[in-house]
């Protein structure tokens, strides 16, 4: 295959090292040789960036690919703000469906209406009668459904015995609709799943957005084995436009399993790398497990999806067949409890290269932990924004000084790697990185910032968002040394003379992806 050099560039290394390179030769999806000079005597295409910034490919650290592709085929409620407007979506789509078909949706917010009070199974009903209804919230972690669909999902029996904060009922006990964590799991799993077909469009979708908005690469976070065979598929068809790095929904993992076993048949665009596992569930449903209470539910400290003695027996378990750990912890008694379990599954198998996602809650003495244990901790600094307007509420002011403290974790040497958590966030990187650098929304608000210690540099959000700070396999990347991925993500402006505010709109002119630029636009 013939080489591609591409010139006339601003080429962004991320590293005060490498600012020296002016020029770039690729060669069968790889870096071949980087150039101090502009124009150096090389036998190979020449590709004119005319002024464009080059810098190492965009990674979103943390999405759910199928999911974000079902919203094409769902409702999309995460712009609403009130129970009115949710409703009214529901209602709009059952009068365009037969009798009895589901009506699934993402991203109601209760947190945000602008009614007080908790939605039920009634609501629904109201503008429903004759669907089954399950809609997913913001966080992912609680659903709210019609009678209808308790019916159809048997959900009396199902949930019998569940944890009371997990399954909500009204003064009589009877259920009101709502259910959060493993109870919504069990419920889910009763749910009709998409065909081949669909889980195969519904990926399409979901890679091409990512492709679309600049991102060269996305860390899949609790895959199906379903939804990995259509991965596999789409890369023996030459289908994926970024590349993908797999965490399985660790419940999937068989007791025997290696994670070997599972990288056989796929290329370098796709590999299987570890497990998800889950310490607790979200601050806004109040799922998230706090050592104290919640300051607006005082009768709460959180769930425990994963106890945390069954935490540690899995992560060791999983570790010492070769698998590297996801822990999702947002509370502050969660986040303690997954450090000790991937303590013990370092202490005990030597592997070293887990994460723990989200931390949005630390109490100080865990702070350090992160950079002592070499565990990567993996943010999603635009949550802060979104959940900037009621986390006080939930949290008070005095905790709320290491929430998402991304600013702290980077001076105590933790490694930080950034991404969305699509589709709960927008998959937009852009938004990710703003948030960091600013903690304002695109407003540009709050005017100094929410908690504006935790602000980190440009630079700093660039690195935990890009390929140099990829953990692949344990090793970090160097997107300009020579054997690298020629992944590159490629932008008309100039991001270090913009401000907070316009980094927002920050619009991707192409990608570079294995050696080949494609426009985004």
């Amino acid at each position: 295959m013939s080489a591609t050099l591409f010139v006339n560039g601003r080429f962004l290394a991320l590293d005060s090292a490498r600012s020296d390179v002016r020029c770039v030769l690729v060669q069968n999806g790889r870096v071949r040789q980087v150039f101090s000079e502009a124009k150096p005597a090389v036998d190979a295409d020449t590709v004119d960036l005319d002024g464009a910034t080059l810098l190492p490919g965009l990674v979103d650290h943390h999405v759910h690919l199928a999911e974000l592709g079902a919203l094409r085929r769902q409702l999309d409620l995460r712009a609403t703000r009130s129970l009115v407007e949710v409703l009214e979506k529901v209602r709009s789509r059952a009068e365009h469906l037969p009798a009895g078909s589901w009506i699934r949706g993402w991203g109601w917010n209760d947190a945000v209406w602008r009614e007080h009070g908790c939605p039920s199974a009634g609501d629904l009903d109201r503008v429903a009668p004759r669907h089954p209804v399950f809609l997913v919230r913001t966080d992912g972690h609680a659903a709210w459904v019609s009678s209808r669909a308790l019916e159809r999902l048997d959900a009396p029996r199902r949930v019998e015995g569940a944890n009371d904060l997990e399954v909500w009922r009204d003064r009589n006990g009877a259920l009101r609709g709502v259910f959060l964590d493993n109870a919504m799991l069990t419920l889910s799993t009763e749910l009709p799943r998409p065909d081949a077909v669909e889980l195969h469009a519904d990926l399409l979708a979901a890679l091409g957005a990512c492709s679309r908005i600049g991102l060269t690469a996305v860390d899949d976070m609790a895959t199906s084995l379903q939804a990995v065979s259509a991965l596999a598929s789409l890369d023996a068809e030459g289908l994926l436009p970024v590349r993908v790095n797999v965490y399985l929904d660790a419940k999937e993992i068989s007791p025997t399993a290696r994670v070997e076993d599972f990288n056989s048949a796929v290329s370098t665009r796709l590999k299987i790398i570890g497990a998800k596992l889950f310490a607790d569930g979200a601050m806004g449903s109040r799922g998230a497990r706090l050592h104290a209470p919640y300051a607006d539910a005082l009768q709460s400290v959180g769930i425990w999806v994963t106890e945390p003695h069954a935490l540690r027996e899995r992560c060791v378990n999983l570790a010492s067949r070769g698998f590297q750990l996801a822990v999702h912890a947002i509370g502050d008694e969660a986040n303690h409890a997954a450090l000790n379990a991937l303590e013990a599954a370092q202490a005990t198998t030597g592997a070293a290269g887990h994460r723990i996602e989200h931390a949005q809650l630390l109490v100080a003495d865990d702070i350090p932990r992160f950079a002592r244990l070499g565990v990567t901790v993996s943010m999603q600094p635009i949550q802060a924004i979104s959940d900037m307007s009621w986390i006080e509420d939930r949290l008070g002011q005095e905790r709320c000084a290491l929430a998402y403290p991304c600013h702290t974790l980077a001076e105590s040497g933790a490694h930080i790697l950034f991404g969305s958590d699509a589709p709960i966030e927008s998959e937009n990187p852009w938004w990710g990185i703003a948030a960091a650098v600013s903690r304002q929304n695109a407003a540009g608000e709050p005017s100094q910032g929410w908690h504006e210690e935790q602000r980190l540099s440009l630079a700093q959000a660039l690195r935990a968002y890009s390929a140099t700070g990829l953990v692949l396999g344990g090793a970090d990347v160097d997107s300009y040394t020579a054997g690298a991925h020629a992944d590159f993500t490629v932008l008309d402006a100039d991001l270090f003379q913009m401000n907070t505010v316009t980094l927002h709109a920050v619009e991707p002119r192409a990608t570079i992806f294995q050696g080949v630029f494609k426009a985004c636009r």
